[in-house]
Parts: structure tokens; sequence; C-alpha cells
């Protein structure tokens, strides 16, 4: 399965392409999986945190926006309408303005590349769980050639056990 790679800008870092793919693929090299895990984490942590230091920074520009358009927002309603505007008219004149609405659009897609990179962070957890346990049956003699994925066949790695039976005891005679 090939996830779609996503483009991030990261400020004064510059525009990354990440690939999730690569970053999730298992090579057959698990020493170098063990290794390398640990800067595919600090990558995928820094990407989240400089989005979510961005997504917090456009959060306060537009609360101060949304104040200064209310203030001059508020005077025209209260020039046409000739009194006081509602808190409601003064709601809905920010809601419309072009300036806010251009921000929130910008922090809806800053927050949905946030939630997609934590997304992946996940699955990289989950992949580093899994190289970890390959690496255990190694060590212990239970990963053998022919339970390996191939990317040919794509069938799931099988590890057979016989169950233990609980309860039986030996017999002293």
């Amino acid at each position: 399965m090939n996830i779609p790679n996503m483009m991030v800008d990261l400020g004064q870092y510059g525009k990354q392409e990440i690939d999730f793919n690569s970053l999730v693929r298992v090579s057959t090299d698990l020493n170098k999986e063990l290794y390398e895990g640990a800067a595919a984490y600090a990558y995928v942590d820094f990407v989240t945190q400089e989005l979510r230091r961005q997504y917090d920074a456009k959060k306060l520009a537009l609360e101060e926006v949304t104040a200064t358009r209310r203030e001059i927002l508020g005077k025209e309603i209260a020039d046409v309408k000739g009194k006081a505007p509602t808190v409601a008219d003064m709601d809905a004149a920010v809601a419309k303005d072009a300036t806010c609405v251009n921000m929130k659009e910008e922090m809806l897609d800053l927050a949905y590349q946030i939630d997609r990179v934590r997304g992946f962070g996940t699955a990289l957890s989950q992949k580093h769980s899994n190289v970890k346990m390959l690496a255990q049956r190694e060590i212990s003699g239970l990963l053998m050639q022919d339970t390996t994925v191939t990317q040919e066949t794509k069938e799931p790695m099988k590890f057979e056990r016989k169950p233990k039976v609980r309860g039986e005891r030996k017999s002293h005679e």
C-alpha cells in the first residue's frame, strides 16, 4: 500500500516532502532498523512540533486580527444602523471577513497536517514494536527463512508453537 507523500512548509527550515513509505518500510537488516528508528522518531517529532508552532502563531495572529476587525467592523455597522452593533452583529461580520476566513482555512490546513504527521508517528511506533519483536524472535531462534514477508506474496508471517496444556499433572508411579 502506498501512502501519498506530503509537502510541509516548515517555515525557517523550508519546504520538505515527507515520504511516509520510505520511513515506514521495513528493510531486511533489523540492526539498521533498530538504530535508524530513533532518527525517524526525532524527525516526525520535529515536524509535528514545527507545525504546532505555526498553528499556535496563526491562532494568536487570528485573535489579534479578529479584535482589530471587530473594532473596525463595529464602527462601520454603527454608521450604517445608526446605533451600536450587537454581539451577534459583530460575530456575523467577523465570520464573513475575508482575512479572518483565510486565516481560519490556513489553521484548518495546519491542523490536518499535524493530525496526519501524528498518525504517521503512530504507524512508526507500530513499526518499531514489530522490528523489536522480529529482532527478539531472531535472537531466540524462532524466526525461520520461510516466515518472512515477501513483496511478491505479501503473506503475513506465521509463527506456530505447540499449545500448552494446563491442568495436566505428571503422574508419579
